[in-house]
């Protein structure tokens, strides 16, 4: 996703008259008539009024900000989930690995809720799933 507000040189934060401002000088200066010797004078000049069509509209621009803001929300939860990674994989290095600690992260990784929360739920409620291998687990790794 091109970052529209870079290409304008303006802040998410601008009014429209801040934008219109920075699009008028930067289409004024990367126009091919006015850069005839510049042979990429003319994609500068389309990237410049991609951006103008999105940010100059209060509706695509708000559509757009809305996907930038998901991006950017995602991209912040990936780089978590890449450092929880990188710490477990040292942990295996180092030969302390703690599987409570594991356990959680896994769980964090797929439900954003630790495994021991969620067995938990499961004996407070009293249904017993005829599938669930929870005991049998915890009482493998050592837990029980």
């Amino acid at each position: 996703m091109k970052d529209y507000y870079q290409i304008l040189g303006v802040q998410p934060a601008s009014g429209m008259d801040e934008i219109r401002r920075a699009y008028r000088r930067l289409a004024k200066q990367t126009h091919p008539d006015m850069n005839p010797d510049d042979p990429q004078a003319e994609e500068r000049f389309k990237e410049v009024n991609e951006a103008w069509a999105v940010l100059g509209d209060v509706e695509k621009r708000k559509e757009y900000d809305r996907q930038r803001t998901a991006r950017k929300a995602a991209g912040q939860k990936a780089a978590r989930q890449r450092k929880d990674a990188r710490k477990v994989a040292q942990s295996v290095s180092k030969g302390a690995l703690d599987y409570e600690d594991l356990l959680g992260r896994f769980g964090t990784f797929f439900s954003e809720k630790k495994m021991s929360e969620m067995a938990r739920e499961q004996r407070g409620r009293g249904a017993k799933n005829p599938l669930d291998t929870t005991a049998l687990f915890e009482k493998f790794m050592g837990f029980k």
